[in-house]
């Protein structure tokens, strides 16, 4: 599931530390919530500056924020540029992070799954329990932030439509 950010090349010294400054990525880091949305031509260095930003967001958190994160890949496995594979990422993240929050969709699952010769998760059920209860609970202990790169390469459009933003 990690591919594509494995992929991404390491920014070269001295490079995008700008972001570091810049005004809205400072006040987005203030907030409680909401979108920030880095935009650029293709091959423009977005994934590269998503991977520092990332990497800066998780040496920084330390212990007092989650910070969780999904790379899509167009050119991947189907869980890799679907929202199935990026609610499933987030949801393993969390579990590393704290694997209480897992007990309840390992119960839903086994609920769900009893008798069937087979069964998986939608990206709507799994949405579903990474809305509630997982990320209400962890706010309720530390800030979240979850950066996704590379939106438009998601094989289906999730149910917010960011192409306007």
């Amino acid at each position: 599931m990690e591919e594509r950010y494995l992929e991404t090349e390491n920014n070269i010294e001295g490079t995008c530390i700008w972001l570091n400054n810049h005004a809205v990525y400072q006040s987005w880091l203030r907030n409680d919530r909401g979108l920030l949305w880095i935009k650029g031509k293709p091959g423009a260095g977005k994934s590269t500056l998503m991977r520092y930003a990332l990497r800066e967001a998780k040496r920084a958190a330390a212990g007092s924020s989650t910070v969780l994160n999904f790379f899509f890949h167009g050119r991947g496995t189907s869980l890799q540029k679907s929202p199935v594979g990026l609610f499933c990422a987030l949801v393993h993240q969390v579990g590393m992070v704290n694997g209480r929050y897992i007990k309840v969709l390992v119960d839903d699952f086994r609920a769900r799954s009893f008798g069937a010769q087979s069964w998986s998760w939608t990206a709507l059920e799994l949405e579903e329990h990474l809305g509630n209860p997982i990320l209400p609970a962890i706010l309720m202990d530390r800030p979240v932030r979850i950066f996704i790169d590379a939106l438009d390469e998601c094989g289906m459009f999730l149910r917010a439509d960011f192409s306007r933003a």
